[in-house]
């Protein structure tokens, strides 16, 4: 079982009702979170994750950029709540 070390709650943020860029934004900024950055391994990796996340302009670009979020997100023991 995994012992995970941050949690980062977005299941607010998958209501249809929320216009795509406001979903985008709000995930983005809890990404962002110190939290996550002071623990990882790979800083500039989570930062240049997070950009690509935020550069998303639909959602197969979001969904792909954030694939990768997921995967560090794994490796740095960090729970994303969806």
């Amino acid at each position: 079982m995994t012992n995970w070390l941050l949690t980062i709650d977005l299941s607010d943020q998958w209501d249809a009702e929320i216009p795509f860029e406001a979903k985008r934004d709000a995930i983005v900024a809890r990404l962002r979170s110190p939290r996550w950055r002071k623990l990882t391994a790979y800083p500039d990796t989570l930062t240049e994750a997070i950009d690509a996340v935020e550069a998303s302009w639909d959602i197969p670009s979001f969904d792909a950029a954030f694939a990768e979020i997921h995967d560090l997100a794994d490796s740095d023991r960090v729970w994303i709540e969806t």
